[in-house]
């Protein structure tokens, strides 16, 4: 039950990786601020074990980098994501008559019947028929 709720979060939105940048970025703040403190309390107090303020900062500094790199890249997975389900990006919940292509009216379906027969009518003509308008019946003879 669980893996399902975890695949219905994951599947539909890439929120989640979106999370890892915000997390990313999170994580720098509190980076600086624990560097500025490490320092001092190495600096000014003098409180520290020798190796252990360079030490706080460079991992941190790394560790918020690597948050940051992995939120990125999750950013763009997510739009390859988006982009392979084919989805639309937009759609139209109401056509108040402002289509900038103009209006399309669909034509009824006798109209559309009529000019069906004349095209099959004209297209049992011999004279109007070419070798790739034949019926599947039919075999195509040089005149």
């Amino acid at each position: 039950m669980m893996r399902l709720a975890l695949d219905g979060l994951t599947s539909t939105s890439i929120q989640p990786l979106r999370w890892g940048l915000l997390l990313g970025g999170c994580s720098i703040l509190l980076a600086v601020g624990l560097s500025v403190w490490a320092l001092y309390r190495h600096l000014i107090v003098g409180q520290t074990v020798s190796g252990w303020t360079s030490l706080m900062v460079v991992v941190l500094f790394f560790s918020s980098m690597q948050l940051i790199l992995m939120g990125l890249m999750g950013e763009y997975i997510g739009k390859i994501f988006l982009q392979v389900r084919g989805r639309p990006g937009n759609i139209v919940m109401e056509n108040n008559g402002t289509d900038p292509g103009g209006t399309y009216t669909a034509p009824d379906r006798h109209s559309w019947v009529q000019r069906n027969n004349q095209r099959e009518k004209k297209s049992r003509n011999p004279k109007n028929r070419s070798a790739g308008s034949l019926h599947p019946n039919e075999t195509w003879h040089p005149p």
